[in-house]
């Protein structure tokens, strides 16, 4: 089961329990999750115990930051739904607004990621299957309260496809690892020139992954995000 391994993790970090109609939503999300990565490969994880500790959990370490209070979310590179849909169901449970744009390249990822927000009953949840530097204007530049990205590209480079897609005053996360620590501080005048600051950085897994916070200061310039080749390519 899924939900035990979680509440362990949520509980040892000083985070509500999942229970109920949420944790029974989990659970199914789990089992979908598993069922279709035999077929689709969605993710390298094939255990309910790793599922629990390596995408829900992980996932949630989104709710270590305090001043988290919901809003308009935008996830890039979403994958099979992480970390939009558990922070989305424990956002629910918690009686936390949320309302939730996936966006990941691959078509079929997308594919499950409607799938699964319909099993689960999810609501003001969608899923589209495109490029984030082509996409700005469709979706609404500067009107997300909060852009996440997890295990998605370097640093600097998710974060010029993240800011623009951010209001002033919103927050971008980005999910890291400790041994990203230079590629993350490359990125700080990139940053600040996408009109944001670093707020600072939240560990968890015993020091050894974090979210690097950065919040929204002024607008983004409209020359913002470039093409995706430019963006690899060379620094703004």
């Amino acid at each position: 089961m899924t939900v035990p391994k979680l509440n362990e993790i949520l509980l040892a970090r000083g985070l509500a329990p999942v229970e109920g109609e949420t944790a029974e939503k989990f659970e199914k999300f789990a089992s979908l999750l598993l069922e279709k990565n035999r077929l689709f490969n969605l993710t390298a994880i094939e255990s309910e115990e790793q599922v629990a500790e390596r995408h829900f959990a992980d996932s949630l370490a989104l709710f270590l930051d305090p001043a988290f209070r919901g809003g308009r979310m935008l996830d890039l590179g979403c994958g099979g739904g992480f970390p939009g849909i558990p922070v989305k169901l424990y956002a629910e449970g918690r009686g936390i607004p949320l309302e939730l744009l996936l966006m990941d390249a691959t078509a079929k990822k997308i594919a499950f990621v409607e799938e699964a927000a319909e099993a689960l009953g999810l609501r003001d949840v969608r899923a589209v299957s495109r490029r984030a530097e082509e996409a700005v204007e469709e979706f609404g530049r500067e009107s997300f309260d909060l852009v996440t990205a997890r295990a998605v590209s370097d640093m600097r480079v998710i974060a010029e496809l993240a800011f623009p897609y951010l209001r002033v005053g919103g927050a971008f996360y980005a999910w890291k690892t400790r041994k990203a620590l230079p590629e993350v501080e490359d990125a700080l005048p990139s940053v600040k020139l996408f009109g944001g600051r670093e707020e600072g950085r939240i560990p968890y897994g015993d020091g050894v992954f974090f979210l690097e916070k950065c919040v929204k200061l002024s607008p983004t310039s409209p020359r913002f995000p470039r093409k995706y080749a430019q963006i690899v390519k060379k620094k703004p």
